[in-house]
């Protein structure tokens, strides 16, 4: 254990959390994470509408007026398409996505892959509501071939959700409304990967993929991928904490892990800090982590590597060190998040 440090709590009470809802794992080389040089997370992170980023701006797409409606209803509504608080965290901010019938029966947003690519990588950290059909559609759509995957949310009948597979099902009917091991109207992060017509889909980055199919439908001159609501006989509606995507292949989470919390973690107005210390890195059970002087209700928080909060503690106001404890969790990669109210910070250590 390093020496000298300041007199801290030495206790650390881990407090399991299935509300968490932000992804923290590792995105570099050395933690026994492969990477190509030309990989590139792009990002978005739910802190304005999709079409209101000051980068990888989406579009709208497949939006449909219902019948009855005036014609020149606004594209965007609120009631549809809106930012809103975080329940479980005050400072970060989601997209709110409802797709219902009035004014519309149908809203996508689009996002245009520059590149000309035959595989691709999309990852979508979501929480569907639990008064809707489905939580969300994704349309993969170039390469010259097309897949469409519906995440379904459950019903009195299943306990779980369910996925579709809109486009392998035309060739083979099992691919549609198949059990899904999860519920959808809790958080979940969803891998897409496309790689020609080859389909994969991993659910909170298990490297072994939950689905592979392969896609029967050709288009031509497509290159993007869609994601809400583009069938109007369902109702779609989730809550988008961020999606990322990389163009330059189809990776597994362990071929490429998406961006850490000091990407995706630090949202809203809240400002960015330095990089946490940790100590030892590795680790087999308690480490110490050094962080600025902290303010009254500053907090650290634990996330494990498929992005679920495994831990928080409440820090001593004034202290500059906290020591942790990881050893009743199991080996592997964890993102460590410090938060005072004005400024996030993070690091990454590995349990042995």
């Amino acid at each position: 254990m390093k020496k000298n440090l300041p007199a801290v709590k030495t206790s650390f009470r881990m407090m399991l959390s299935r509300s968490a809802k932000t992804l923290a794992v590792a995105g570099f080389l050395g933690l026994g994470f492969s990477s190509t040089a030309s990989a590139q997370w792009m990002v978005y992170k739910a802190n304005e509408l999709p079409n209101a980023t000051s980068e990888n701006v989406f579009k709208t797409a497949s939006v449909n007026i219902a019948a009855g409606q005036p014609s020149d209803s606004p594209v965007i509504v609120e009631s549809e398409n809106s930012i809103v608080a975080d329940p479980d965290d005050a400072t970060n901010k989601l997209l709110r996505f409802r797709i219902e019938s009035l004014p519309h029966h149908s809203f996508l947003w689009r996002q245009d892959l520059t590149d000309p690519t035959s595989a691709a990588t999309v990852v979508v950290r979501a929480k569907g509501m639990a008064d809707i059909e489905r939580a969300f559609e994704l349309d993969l759509d170039f390469g010259g071939l097309r897949e469409t995957i519906y995440i379904i949310n459950p019903t009195e009948e299943n306990a779980n959700g369910k996925i579709t597979f809109n486009e392998a099902r035309k060739s083979n009917s099992e691919l549609s409304n198949m059990e899904l091991a999860i519920n959808p109207t809790e958080w979940h992060t969803y891998r897409f990967t496309k790689d020609g017509n080859a389909v994969k889909v991993y659910i909170d980055e298990n490297n072994t993929p939950a689905f592979e199919v392969t896609t029967p439908t050709s288009t031509s001159g497509r290159s993007y991928f869609r994601i809400g609501d583009g069938s109007s006989g369902q109702a779609n509606g989730s809550f988008i904490d961020w999606i990322v995507w990389d163009v330059s292949g189809a990776y597994t989470p362990e071929q490429r892990a998406v961006p850490g919390a000091d990407v995706l973690f630090v949202k809203g107005d809240m400002e960015k800090a330095g990089r946490l210390t940790v100590f030892p890195n590795p680790t087999t059970d308690r480490f110490a982590v050094s962080h600025p002087a902290a303010r009254k209700g500053a907090t650290i928080e634990v996330y494990a590597a498929n992005g679920l909060k495994v831990g928080t503690i409440a820090t001593d106001q004034g202290a500059t060190s906290t020591n942790l404890d990881l050893g009743t969790k199991d080996n592997g990669l964890y993102t460590i998040v410090y938060t005072d109210g004005t400024q996030r910070s993070s690091s990454r250590i590995i349990k042995r």
